[in-house]
C-alpha cells in the first residue's frame, strides 16, 4: 500500500535552465517515521523548494495519504541528465486495523503493537539537456519570462548633494537566482552612482 514515484515537469531543457523534479509518496498505512534520501548529481544542482504538500484521498472507503516534495534541478552542460532513484526509509505500523491510526486518537509515540521497516526507491528520471543555439551571442539566460523594473523614491525637489535611491528588480522564470546577471545603472552627467550589493532569491 506504499508507493514512491518521481517525475519532471520538462523532458528537455537548456544548460542552466531549471526544471522541477517532484517525488510522490502514496501510503495507506500509518507512517511512524520516514526519511527521504536525495541523491547527489554530477554536473547539476538540486535544491529543495519550500513546496511540500500533503493531501488525503479515499480508496475503497479507506484513507490514502499523498505526500509530494519538489526540487529545482539545474543542469550545467548538454547531454543526458539522469536523476537516480530517490529512496525512502522508515517505519510503518504493522497491524491489521489501520483505520484507528488515522483518526488522531492514537499518539505515534512508539507504543503501538508492532512496527515494520520499509525501504522504497522511486523510478529514475532522465532529462535531455540541449546544446546552446548556434546563433546565440551575449548573456545566456534560458528563461521563459524575464522582466526588469525600477522603483524610484525621488522627492519633488532635489538639491545638490542629495542622495536618491533606485531599486532595480530583475525577475526570470525558469532559472535559479545565481544565474541572473547584475543590472547596471549607467551614470549620467552630474550624477555619481554607488551600487549596493545585490540580493538574490
Amino acid at each position: 500500500p506504499i508507493t514512491l514515484e518521481a517525475f519532471a515537469n520538462q523532458s528537455t531543457v537548456y544548460p542552466d535552465e531549471t526544471f522541477l523534479l517532484t517525488i510522490k509518496l502514496t501510503h495507506g498505512v500509518a507512517l511512524l517515521d520516514a526519511k527521504i534520501m536525495t541523491p547527489t548529481l554530477e554536473n547539476a544542482k538540486m535544491v529543495l523548494l519550500d513546496m511540500d504538500k500533503t493531501t488525503q484521498e479515499y480508496k475503497d472507503g479507506r484513507p490514502v495519504y499523498v505526500y509530494e516534495r519538489t526540487f529545482a534541478v539545474t543542469s550545467e552542460k548538454p547531454g543526458y541528465l539522469t536523476v537516480p532513484p530517490l529512496e525512502v526509509y522508515g517505519l510503518v505500523a504493522d497491524r491489521d486495523d489501520q483505520n484507528d491510526l488515522f483518526s488522531g486518537n492514537i499518539l505515534f509515540d512508539g507504543l503501538l503493537g508492532g512496527q515494520k521497516e520499509i525501504r522504497l526507491a522511486s523510478n529514475p528520471v532522465q532529462v535531455t539537456v540541449l546544446e546552446k543555439p548556434a546563433d546565440w551571442s551575449g548573456w545566456w539566460l534560458p528563461a521563459t519570462q524575464v522582466s526588469l523594473g525600477a522603483q524610484d523614491t525621488f522627492p519633488d525637489q532635489i538639491n545638490v548633494g542629495d542622495s536618491l535611491t533606485r531599486n532595480i528588480k530583475l525577475t526570470a522564470l525558469g532559472v535559479v537566482a545565481e544565474k541572473l546577471p547584475v543590472p547596471k545603472q549607467n551614470a549620467v552627467g552630474g550624477i555619481k552612482v554607488y551600487p549596493s550589493p545585490e540580493q538574490r532569491e
